[in-house]
């Protein structure tokens, strides 16, 4: 009988011991399978910071490139202004010279008076260039008092920061456990037929009163938000149909 029920004993501590190997395998091969899954991370985050630097980079070449652009429109745009500010400062600068070459005409030609030593003055060659004189400083005078003061004209930069701040924030997105919405907009009820919607997006609220024949979901309906955005409602009262909310029209089918 003892014999027994050693050989009983032995047979269960067989069995434990054979269970307990089956389950440190199947722990290690969880172990293995967690270390594969590391490894994967590891090698997926290299392969996606790799994408996503690829992909900055090249929006930071394309910033560049339209950087380097603008602002070499700009500098033409105002070496083309700086080109006509210095034609008229030519044309000045010419005027000037003809009043300077007119004066010196003048003063020369007054020393030639101080030594003018006939007694008939008028009607002299020396008379005779007073008197052009005199026409040409009138000449001069009048093209002066109408030359006017040099104008400019800046070139303007139009920088539309609002475009790229949208931009900016929604041009890459990190899902992490989650749904990717296409259509990132959520609905709330509670109300009798009527819809609240939240624009994720555009972070705007939107009230729709539903007016349809045959469709009708009372007080305290229960509803689902779908991936693409659109929602099922249904209970309320004793309503036992499902309607879907189309958040896209803003209607019930």
């Amino acid at each position: 009988m003892l014999c027994c029920s050693v050989y009983i004993l032995k047979e269960n501590g067989a069995k434990i011991v054979s269970n307990l190997e089956a389950l440190s395998s199947r722990s290690e091969f969880l172990i293995d399978q967690g270390n594969q899954l590391r490894q994967e991370v590891k090698k997926r985050k290299v392969e996606v910071m790799t994408q996503i630097d690829e992909y900055f980079d090249k929006i930071i070449h394309q910033i560049l490139q339209k950087r380097a652009e603008v602002k070499l429109k700009y500098s033409e745009a105002l070496q083309v202004e700086e080109a006509r500010i210095m034609q008229e400062q030519e044309n000045f600068d010419k005027h000037l010279s003809l009043i300077r070459f007119c004066k010196e005409n003048v003063v020369n030609t007054c020393g030639e008076i101080d030594n003018y030593r006939s007694k008939q003055i008028k009607g002299s060659d020396l008379a005779n260039r007073v008197d052009n004189f005199k026409n040409q400083e009138e000449t001069l005078r009048q093209q002066t008092n109408s030359l006017q003061p040099i104008s400019m004209t800046y070139p303007q930069v139009e920088l539309n920061t609002s475009k790229l701040q949208t931009y900016i924030k929604d041009m890459a997105i990190v899902h992490h456990r989650t749904v990717k919405m296409t259509n990132k907009k959520l609905c709330f009820f509670g109300d009798a037929n009527k819809v609240i919607v939240l624009d994720l997006h555009e972070e705007s609220w939107t009230i729709k009163t539903i007016n349809k024949p045959n469709y009708e979901f009372l007080y305290y309906a229960a509803a689902v938000t779908l991936p693409n955005g659109d929602a099922l409602i249904t209970g309320g009262g004793s309503s036992q149909t499902v309607y879907q909310f189309l958040t896209q029209k803003n209607d019930l089918v």
